[in-house]
């Protein structure tokens, strides 16, 4: 529930009432998801939705009428969905996977220009964070560390916004680029994946691997491997998680750019 907030975007009622959400991509999986489970979610109410073919004056209107985007659409749209948000004074909320660094920035600074605040997250499930915390703190110790990631097979991009998001993470933790160990001879191009920090990602496309899928982290050293992994199977649980990042985003104080589910509850910043 929201009350009386003063300057960062859209003026609030001093009335108690439900923050207004809009979903975008209401008809893929995670719109479908967001549009039938946010509604049941204490103090959110969904009222509106957008998709790529609507109009700008309908996008405009769609728009006026919300406090908060709920974005998990495709990466050629997000930015610009998520900019045209915060012009409106609307705090989104985004999941959609393969968001750049640089898309990252415009967004934040953005947000930070409106005063208001947005929140993307590569993973929106609180074992998939757990997943993050974990390996941060392996990749303290740990030289040598490779991820593989499995989705269905039309799944838009390889690897994973979240395999990407751990990379990064795991070269932060570790302070400097990992042991990428070379291969003397590379019969077949590609075979080793792809390499972000010295962190390998190996992404799996499985017709029949639905509705989701998993992450596994492998560290090595020390004659010694320790693997993590996560296993994500629906798409309900997300509701909740979006929920309590859609009332993190309108908390007096928060302004610019929230990344990570992890800082939403507080685990990380």
């Amino acid at each position: 529930m929201v009350t009386s907030t003063k300057g960062a975007g859209r003026a609030m009622t001093t009335a108690t009432r439900p923050i207004r959400v809009v979903v975008s991509g209401p008809d893929g999986r995670m719109g479908r998801a967001m549009t039938s489970g946010l509604p049941r979610e204490q103090g959110i109410d969904i009222v509106g939705t957008l998709r790529r073919a609507d109009a700008s004056p309908s996008v405009a209107k769609t728009l006026a009428g919300a406090d908060v985007l709920v974005d998990f659409t495709h990466v050629s749209a997000a930015r610009g969905l998520m900019l045209r948000a915060i012009e409106a004074g609307v705090r989104p909320v985004s999941g959609t996977s393969g968001v750049t660094e640089e898309d990252l920035r415009a967004v934040d600074d953005a947000a930070r220009a409106r005063g208001i605040g947005a929140v993307w997250a590569a993973n929106f499930r609180l074992m998939g964070v757990l997943l993050t915390h974990f390996a941060r703190i392996a990749a303290r110790y740990v030289d040598t560390v490779e991820i593989i990631e499995a989705h269905h097979a039309t799944k838009a991009d390889a690897p994973s916004g979240f395999a990407k998001e751990l990379a990064r993470n795991i070269r932060d933790a570790h302070g400097d680029a990992l042991f990428d160990p070379p291969v003397r001879n590379e019969t077949l191009a590609g075979v080793r994946g792809g390499v972000h920090g010295g962190v390998r990602v190996h992404s799996l496309r499985l017709p029949e691997l639905q509705p989701n899928g998993w992450h596994e982290l492998i560290f090595a050293g020390g004659q010694e491997l320790l693997s993590i992994r996560h296993d994500d199977w629906g798409y309900e649980a997300y509701a909740m998680t979006v929920a309590n990042a859609v009332r993190k985003v309108m908390e007096p104080g928060v302004v610019g750019l929230v990344r990570g589910y992890g800082a939403v509850i507080g685990l990380e910043v």
